[in-house]
């Protein structure tokens, strides 16, 4: 990934649509960022500091989101599978809502990777379902069903 000047990311930064201008410096993207790597194992703030720099380089229109994980195995030196879960849920909960803005940017269309199961009030944390609720093979049973299964 080319290396640019601070004066180049502030150039392209003052152009970027409100929405990601905002999301470049947002807390709570960074908390939930922090939260979703040590949930995963990356524990290093260097490294944690290496996805929110490219995460910034996605919403500068730098970085198309399809080459995120691509980038965070080089960038970072994470493992392919650790790059792939992180990027996943990423891609979930910090490009995804960002949709309608980053599409446009990078004519592309976003995947969408699965419901977020609910959102923590208190923290504005996520809470991630299972890959089986994600692929849609979970059986759940229905509180509202009289009839056993």
């Amino acid at each position: 990934m080319p290396k640019y000047s601070p004066e180049q990311l502030q150039k392209i930064y003052e152009e970027l649509p409100p929405d990601l201008q905002e999301a470049v410096f947002s807390e709570e993207i960074g908390k939930n960022v922090s939260e979703i790597c040590k949930k995963n194992g990356i524990l290093d703030e260097e490294k944690i500091s290496g996805v929110l720099e490219q995460i910034a380089y996605v919403f500068l229109g730098l970085l198309p989101p399809i080459d995120f994980k691509k980038i965070l195995t080089e960038e970072t030196g994470l493992d392919q599978n650790r790059a792939q879960i992180v990027s996943r849920e990423i891609n979930r909960f910090v490009f995804y809502p960002l949709r309608n803005t980053l599409e446009p940017l990078y004519g592309i269309k976003l995947p969408v990777l699965g419901k977020i199961k609910e959102v923590i009030p208190a923290t504005g944390n996520f809470s991630a379902g299972s890959a089986e609720e994600e692929t849609g093979t979970a059986k759940r049973k229905d509180a509202y069903r009289e009839i056993a299964d």
